[in-house]
């Protein structure tokens, strides 16, 4: 997932990067009416990296 290879080499811009496509992942996810789906994922990719700070403000920032 290119989004998870995006948090793995750390670093704000990176989350900033990951935020973006998980935003737009969202959006597609939504349309195709896969929204537990997406819920599942975003929740799952939160507690995989639930001591990354600075993800999680870039996850709010964007909404997710």
């Amino acid at each position: 997932q290119f989004a998870e290879r995006l948090i793995a080499q750390r670093g704000r811009q990176k989350y900033q990067e990951a935020s973006k496509y998980l935003a737009k992942m969202r959006a597609l996810y939504e349309k195709l009416g896969e929204s537990e789906a997406w819920t599942s994922y975003i929740t799952a990719l939160r507690e995989q990296n639930r001591n990354l700070r600075a993800l999680k403000e870039e996850l709010a920032n964007a909404g997710l």
